[in-house]
């Protein structure tokens, strides 16, 4: 494949995607590919304990018989996770350490202007000196978004630069109409005596607006600068998004030739986090509400396309959200390019989560992490947080982890410094859990300039009103610090609804109403300057063993982008053009033995439980034991089984089915399960799991008084059913429990009258 299409011209640089036509090779087996490419779609979902995180090839053929040899060729890869060597024809020409950022490559003195060949070894494989060490999402290897061919002049703006195009807007000074804007940058190969850089700055029409060449230039590192006094100036706001376009020349003074050429769209806006008003754009009092978003997305894991992370945005834009936090680690560039232009704020952080090494050279990934976002990021308005830690006391104690938490405390003062010098215009932010006092007994309330908090009341931890609580106990201890709330959900399977909905049964009412109560309490508190639901999406977390396994399913859409009830009561809240939502539930269990076997020749019971399930593109409902009437369904004995000490079942994923929240759910200790039903032939499947490790189960069911079923079940958390027909002529189904080893037990029960 040449490599000529998809190609634009920006000034003197040459840009062309080079996402098709690659071979991809892991373990030994090799298949065809384009990029975005991913190698843990699958494996990543799948009911095999773990994923591949190991090394693979990818390779293709660059044909570069038509590139101009006076010319700098270079590859920038949008993102590689997590370690990346870069071979052209066979020789090695650059690494890159971290997943989350992009980097660029020079080429030029390898290509032999014919056929050339391209290759990365990629290796996502856990390593203690590369964050993220831990984390509840899947660690996606591989090319997961664009790769570009980019040409420019021998005289160009440096890609070396942490990976960015080396040019930088500084806000010097905004205030009243007036602003003082700096622009400089970094150049290769720049002769002072006959080049010079022109910066000209053109309005939302594209009218010319300011023009400068930088007063001085360093010869020692290949800078320039310089400052624009800008009067009369449009602001960058939520509901007005001006954005000016700065564009960055070189221009041989001679001939008058564009030797390179960037163009920026920049908005200026001024901002500030007051710790008793909130957050203050443009010298007006906003509250910021919205979302986290992790990138992924069924089958094709994070291998997104610009037009899905559109979507995505989208979605987020429709809702009324005006906050963005995109956890945990930069995302693609559209994402930031898209709230530059419909007015959305956004805090980034680097993929530090949970846990640090000690080592030295893991202390330094990570700043160089930081320096990356930051350089990559920089001019982009909407952007005004640098995060760089997330739930690093989670599971600590203050006594027994006093080392690791001071060498946390340490780690943070060193990034916290590095950011501060790097970018003073913009704000510095930890996340933590809701453990107040170890955060702030290790001084991570104090190190940033705002704090964070990933509260979860009402889901890990009991009552909605523990977050007013711990947020006004927060801001007694802490008044001095800009508090925001960066997580907040309750997981909710779009299948399972509840008419009496409860704490971690994962009902699409529970997670309504967790939310109503968080709205309100938000709203209530002007200290709160932002809030970040977590989550917009469900999200791919392997080790997760939840009502649907492998998924974090905390989305106000689902991981299919199914906006769930719960997205509705935001858009409803948060936008002034829509009716307030209502929700309502919708368990419509059977009520009466005639008029329901007079209208359905089935009943699903889901036992053990008070929600309802509804199988993806399944129109049959299982409906909770609970809610049907002694009319229908009577059992004697029998309770519950407790798990846990919060929700409803197991939280362990069930091999050998999709059925989850119905394998999950039990109900022991029961005698007989007695039906009334129609005369008639029916099938009758008996569904069940053990749901412990420890607990044997084995027992004895008999139909109508059949011959004897044995329920033995040889593996925990494996799905096993039985199906029998049997003849009502009593208008009774009566079932028989009788224990060998253990209590009886049921998990779900299917009748269909044939």
């Amino acid at each position: 494949m040449t490599i000529t299409c998809c190609a634009t011209l920006v000034g003197q640089r040459h840009i062309v995607s080079i996402n098709s036509d690659w071979q991809f090779s892991k373990m030994g087996d090799t298949i065809s590919v384009n990029l975005p490419h991913t190698y843990n779609n699958v494996d990543a979902f799948d009911d095999e304990p773990g994923y591949y995180r190991g090394p693979v090839n990818y390779f293709k053929f660059l044909h570069t018989a038509d590139l101009d040899q006076e010319k700098k060729h270079f590859i920038r890869f949008g993102a590689v996770n997590q370690v990346a060597d870069i071979l052209v024809n066979g020789k090695l020409v650059g690494s890159h350490v971290g997943g989350y950022t992009s980097f660029t490559i020079d080429i030029t003195d390898e290509l032999t202007y014919g056929v050339d060949t391209l290759e990365v070894i990629v290796d996502n494989n856990h390593n203690e000196n590369i964050p993220p060490l831990k984390g509840d999402f899947t660690f996606y290897g591989g090319i997961y978004r664009d790769v570009e061919l980019i040409t420019v002049d021998d005289s160009h703006f440096s890609f070396d630069h942490y990976g960015s195009d080396g040019v930088y807007i500084d806000p010097l000074r905004v205030e009243g109409n007036a602003a003082r804007i700096g622009v400089r940058g970094y150049v290769e190969n720049f002769d002072e005596k006959t080049q010079k850089v022109v910066v000209s700055i053109y309005d939302n029409n594209g009218k010319f607006f300011h023009k400068m060449s930088p007063p001085n230039y360093s010869e020692s590192n290949g800078e320039w600068k310089l400052f624009f006094d800008l009067k009369d100036v449009k602001f960058w706001s939520i509901k007005n998004p001006y954005a000016y376009k700065f564009v960055a020349e070189i221009i041989d003074t001679k001939s008058n030739i564009v030797r390179d050429k960037i163009s920026i769209p920049y908005g200026i806006r001024s901002f500030h986090f007051d710790p008793v008003k909130g957050f203050r754009l443009n010298g007006k009092y906003e509250k910021l509400i919205g979302v986290n978003r992790h990138q992924d997305r069924p089958n094709i894991g994070n291998a997104l396309t610009i037009e899905h992370h559109i979507e995505d945005l989208d979605l987020i834009k429709e809702m009324g959200a005006n906050f963005l936090r995109t956890a945990h680690y930069p995302q693609d560039k559209s994402i930031t390019d898209y709230c530059d232009k419909y007015g959305i704020l956004v805090s980034i952080e680097i993929p530090l989560d949970h846990q640090i090494s000690l080592s030295e050279e893991f202390a330094e990934v990570c700043k160089e992490m930081t320096l990356e976002m930051i350089h990559q990021y920089y001019n982009h308005p909407s952007v005004i947080i640098w995060a760089y830690m997330n739930e690093m006391g989670l599971g600590k104690k203050i006594d027994r982890d006093s080392s690791e938490m001071w060498s946390v405390a340490a780690l943070a003062k060193e990034i916290e410094n590095l950011i501060r010098k790097e970018d003073p215009y913009r704000y510095t932010m930890i996340p933590n859990h809701g453990d107040f006092d170890v955060y702030h007994h290790f001084g991570l309330t104090e190190i940033p300039m705002l704090v964070g908090w990933n509260l979860y009341y009402g889901w890990y931890e009991p009552d909605f009103k523990g977050f007013g609580r711990f947020v006004d106990h927060a801001h007694k201890i802490i008044p001095h610090k800009p508090m925001l709330i960066t997580e907040y959900g309750a997981g909710a399977d779009p299948r399972i609804t509840s008419n009496l909905p409860e704490r971690f049964d994962f009902s699409l009412e529970w997670s309504y109403e967790f939310h109503k109560s968080h709205i309100e309490q938000i709203e209530q508190r002007d200290f709160i300057a932002a809030s970040a639901v977590w989550n917009m999406f469900d999200f791919g977390s392997e080790s997760r063993q939840d009502a649907v396994p492998h998924i974090n399913n905390k989305g106000l859409c689902g991981f299919d982008r199914i906006p769930k009830p719960v997205y509705y009561l935001y858009q409803s809240h948060l936008r002034d053009d829509m009716e307030k939502s209502n929700q309502e539930s919708s368990i419509n269990a059977p009520t009466k033995y005639d008029s329901y076997w007079s209208n359905n020749t089935q009943l699903f019971i889901n036992m053990g439980t008070s929600f309802s399930f509804v199988p993806e593109n399944v129109s049959s409902t299982w409906y909770p034991s609970e809610s049907i009437p002694r009319g229908i369904m009577q059992i004697q004995g029998g309770n519950r089984y407790i798990v846990r000490d919060r929700g409803i079942g197991s939280d362990r994923a069930i091999s050998l089915t999709d059925l989850d929240p119905v394998y999950q759910t039990q109900v022991q200790d029961l005698s007989n399960i007695n039906f009334t039903s129609p005369n008639g032939i029916y099938r009758i499947v008996l569904h069940y799991s053990s749901l412990s490790t420890k607990q044997k189960q084995s027992q004895i069911v008999k139909i109508n008084n059949s011959l004897p079923i044995a329920m033995i079940p040889s593996q925990p958390f494996q799905a096993y059913s039985i199906t029998t027909i049997t003849e009502v002529e009593d208008e009774r189904i009566n079932l028989d429990f009788v224990s060998d080893i253990g209590k009886t037990f049921i998990n779900g029960i299917q009748i269909f009258k044939l």
